[in-house]
């Protein structure tokens, strides 16, 4: 065991010749003006979307806004003359998006939305999945007389097979909503949902003995409120005043992030990293820290039953399925949401994901707003793709008002 001087970690390392993950993402919780979110501090929010409380945004003053973490580098020492930054390929066809597939739809808030998926460069199947509800139908205790336009976007980064992302596609905004404290409690309707979802797939992983898992990312949005909930390695993204600033609306839950990193190691678990030793007898230290019991990257899943169930010699205490969740008020200077999975973010910071897809916008010459919208999507995709990433890639971008405005007031060097 040595502490890693990269990211501070206590860690054991283990010799291994071939090494098949690629580098943790470099991201920033906050890239852009730190200044440019103040005002979230003091907004009219609260977790029911029908009440108001002025210190509902209070949480955001905690890590988003103080400062730069520090993610860990895959070299513990570089070689001189080695290269160790990624290589293209050309070895994947491009993704394509059809326009058709970017929806043009006023509900609410949401002004267009449009997910794809592809299963990357490096990997035969696609094991992530994507719902969508646009109309939520109003709660049976919902006792006001106009229910507010509501929607649901989920993404589920599957792990070890795709049967755990498939059962969350089909049952867990069921459960959301139908839990007893929807919609006046978003927050704990959520929490109870992944709970709910984890312990019913649990069951149904056990009797057909399917150890694979998934991340879950949700965006929530009822009225003019928004609730990001997160478990495990997708992130979302706000992009605001046409991409000059960018937020991270969620923490990814590994080994680096501080308080994963406590947790792990009260509870009994290990991190564990590959390494190989150069010509010069320098370690080089490889992949993602893995997280013992279950050997995998993250520290919160839903499934994974070999992680969690004694049974299998899992800790339910390290591998947990509770979500983060923040929430926010939907103003009229956002652009959109972007829910990424990890394929996505083992290359790009948040800051250049977002540049990315306003790259791709106004690089369309055509003047339809579906084709520069899934132009943007294809130009981050296939970025992502031509650099290797090792991991499934899927995207779903939420659109405001602000997405869907006169293109022609925008200066194209934005992003430039």
């Amino acid at each position: 065991m040595y502490r890693s001087k990269a990211a501070k970690l206590l860690v054991n390392t283990e010799r291994c010749p071939k090494i098949n993950r690629s580098a943790d993402t470099k991201d920033s919780p906050l890239v852009s003006n730190p200044n440019s979110f103040s005002h979230l501090n003091s907004a009219d929010t609260k977790d029911s979307p029908l009440v108001s409380n002025p210190n509902s945004f209070s949480h955001l003053n905690e890590s988003w806004h103080s400062g730069i973490e520090k993610f860990p580098s895959l070299a513990i020492h570089k070689l001189s003359g080695t290269n160790l930054l990624p290589k293209k390929t050309s070895r994947m066809e491009r993704v394509t998006i059809d326009p058709k597939d970017v929806h043009i739809k006023k509900y609410g808030k949401v002004h267009v939305f449009v997910a794809n998926s592809t299963a990357g460069p490096m990997k035969i199947k696609n094991e992530d999945m994507v719902r969508v509800v646009l109309n939520i139908k109003r709660p049976e205790n919902f006792i006001n007389e106009i229910w507010p336009q509501s929607s649901y976007f989920a993404l589920y980064d599957g792990q070890g097979g795709k049967t755990c992302a498939a059962y969350l596609k089909e049952h867990l905004h069921a459960y959301i909503f139908t839990d007893g404290d929807f919609p006046y409690k978003p927050k704990s309707a959520l929490t109870n949902g992944f709970l709910k979802a984890d312990k019913e797939f649990s069951k149904y992983a056990e009797e057909i003995n399917d150890f694979s898992g998934s991340c879950a990312l949700i965006t929530l949005i009822i009225g003019n409120k928004c609730f990001v909930a997160n478990t495990g390695d997708s992130k979302a993204i706000l992009s605001t005043d046409f991409g000059q600033n960018v937020l991270a609306l969620s923490k990814e839950h590994k080994p680096f992030n501080e308080t994963e990193h406590m947790r792990i190691l009260q509870n009994g678990g290990e991190l564990k990293s590959n390494y190989i030793i150069d010509s010069s007898g320098f370690k080089i230290e490889k992949g993602s820290y893995k997280i013992m019991p279950g050997n995998i990257p993250i520290s919160r899943s839903l499934g994974n039953i070999h992680a969690k169930l004694e049974k299998f010699g899992g800790n339910p205490k390290i591998h947990i399925p509770d979500p983060e969740i923040k929430s926010f008020k939907i103003r009229q200077n956002y652009d959109f949401i972007l829910m990424c999975s990890f394929g996505i973010l083992e290359k790009f910071s948040i800051k250049e994901t977002v540049e990315l897809v306003w790259r791709g916008i106004y690089e369309c010459e055509l003047e339809n707003i579906q084709e520069k919208i899934a132009n943007g999507i294809s130009v981050l995709m296939n970025e992502a793709v031509s650099l290797r990433c090792e991991d499934n890639i899927t995207v779903v971008l939420i659109g405001f008002k602000n997405l869907t405005g006169p293109f022609n007031k925008v200066s194209k060097n934005v992003c430039s």
